[in-house]
């Protein structure tokens, strides 16, 4: 049974559920690692072309995508901007159509209805020296279509007179304003010019060739820009990959004080917290486990010495079989026996059904079954037992590990108090919760003791609490119980000079 000590005990608090035979953190580790990660190895070399490949072509499309719709607005701006500089030059043939128009007719009858009679008209008026243009060579590049072709002569209402439908994609009108009118005046009538359909002039197809050449080039740098940004990115979450794959290696391993620094604060830098802390707790459960073996070993030990020295005194004919060696035996086997059910108890403490089959139970009537029961070794050893257990304190919880606690809590407090001496047990509940108080007098555990409380094994005084028969796993023992019924326990230094052990119990038994 424990010692006495104080620190203070709630579920979950980083304490380590005892390990089963057999149990190895190596081997389990493996096995999980491997669920969980899988083949490192090909992973990596996938991973970095993934992400490469993945921010590249996405880089890539967009500066493809973009480069196109330049491209294509550039040429298509550079039509809009030739347009409108050869509409400008068609100045003078407006003026010439506002003053031959005729009011009478509402138009240019003259023109209406004659295609060569208004390709004359506008070769007359655009050609420098009044003559028709040249036709076209028969062969090779075919020069930009005249105004005559692109050209046509439209009414104040923009009805086409004469001229070509339209045809093109991209057109301009230019306003034919009455003689003497204002720019704001309505138009009389509407030139309207097409889009050449042929081959730009090689002076137009020179300058947008090099616009085009131009973004090429800059679309070139902005992929190669992206394909190192892509890089360092890929780089970038690959480290800490890496290093999680190193590590995982090495816990897988067995070499559970690896860490890996963590300088980030993303989802990977939780990664790599969460990693630590595994290891954390990983190494913490090996060091748990050496010493649990250690500590069991050991205490299996003595009562295996106390047989083995009576039954080689017995063969030996240095002893005989009287009621005093017996007696010693006897005492050893039952320690063992004690020491096996409390190993088996601390080694399902934490398992699902530890604490299962609960009913609704008096926790009074609990306490003073087991004081009654104990009552008398109190009056013997010379202390007093007070037990001030309220009516009505209900709980939902497995009788007979409550039971357990009380017993534990009580015979401790009866093993290391000092006669002439008092210990007072309380229960008390409010209908949410109940609180369960042992105290008794000196002598106290020192305070260097305290921190260690339920540690397995543990005694304040160890000679001592052997002399009594006590294994040092019943307050383990009573941490284990209250856990599995959602609690928590506690232990100070009492008012009375001696130790105080308090037990918080919700009343549905933690499993709501």
């Amino acid at each position: 049974m424990g010692g006495k000590c104080g620190a203070r005990r709630k579920p979950g608090n980083g304490n380590f559920t005892p390990l089963k035979a057999g149990f190895s953190p190596s081997l389990h580790l493996r096995f999980t690692l491997k669920g969980l990660m899988g083949d490192m190895g090909p992973m990596r070399l996938s991973l970095t072309y993934r992400l490469f490949a993945a921010i590249g072509l996405a880089s890539m499309l967009v500066v493809v995508v973009m480069a196109l719709l330049v491209a294509y607005g550039m040429r298509e701006g550079f039509s809009v901007y030739l347009l409108k500089g050869e509409l400008s030059r068609l100045g003078g043939l407006a003026e010439t159509l506002a003053a031959d128009y005729d009011s009478g007719a509402g138009g240019w009858p003259e023109l209406e209805g004659d295609p060569r009679r208004w390709t004359d008209y506008v070769v007359r008026q655009t050609s420098p020296d009044g003559r028709a243009m040249p036709k076209p060579p028969p062969r090779g590049p075919r020069p930009p279509a005249p105004f005559a072709e692109r050209l046509s002569l439209l009414d104040a209402r923009q009805q086409l007179i004469i001229g070509a439908p339209v045809g093109a994609a991209q057109v301009e009108l230019l306003p034919i304003l009455a003689p003497g009118a204002d720019a704001d005046a309505a138009p009389i009538g509407w030139l309207r010019l097409a889009a050449p359909g042929g081959v730009l002039s090689e002076t137009d197809a020179f300058f947008l060739r090099g616009q085009i050449t131009s973004l090429l080039l800059a679309a070139s740098v902005a992929l190669a820009v992206s394909a190192a940004v892509a890089l360092l990115v890929a780089r970038q979450f690959l480290a800490p990959i890496q290093a999680l794959e190193t590590g995982a290696k090495r816990l897988a391993s067995g070499d559970y004080a690896s860490r890996i620094p963590n300088d980030r604060r993303d989802e990977l830098g939780k990664l790599i917290d969460h990693y630590n802390q595994l290891a954390q707790s990983l190494e913490a459960t090996e060091i748990a486990q050496r010493q649990w073996m250690s500590d069991t070993s050991h205490e299996l030990q003595t009562p295996l010495a106390v047989l083995r020295a009576n039954i080689e005194a017995l063969q030996d004919g240095i002893r005989t079989a009287d009621a005093r060696t017996l007696g010693a035996m006897d005492d050893a086997v039952g320690r063992l026996t004690r020491l096996i059910g409390d190993l088996r108890t601390l080694t399902h403490g934490h398992e699902t059904g530890f604490a299962e089959a609960r009913s609704t139970e008096d926790l009074g009537l609990i306490l003073r079954e087991a004081a009654d029961v104990i009552a008398p070794d109190f009056a013997a050893a010379g202390l007093e037992l007070s037990i001030e257990a309220g009516e009505g304190v209900l709980m939902r919880c497995n009788s007979q590990r409550i039971r357990q606690v009380f017993d534990n809590l009580l015979g401790n407090a009866l093993r290391y108090t000092d006669a002439p001496g008092r210990v007072v047990a309380i229960v008390e509940g409010d209908g949410r919760q109940a609180r369960i108080t042992v105290a008794d007098t000196p002598p106290a555990p020192p305070e260097e003791a305290m921190p260690h409380l339920f540690d397995r094994f543990f005694r304040a005084e160890a000679s001592r609490s052997r002399a009594h028969g006590g294994s040092g796993l019943g307050l383990s023992i009573c941490a284990a119980i209250v856990e599995a019924h959602g609690g928590e326990i506690n232990a100070r230094k009492a008012e009375s000079g001696g130790l105080q052990i308090e037990i918080l119990l919700p009343a549905d038994g933690g499993t709501s």
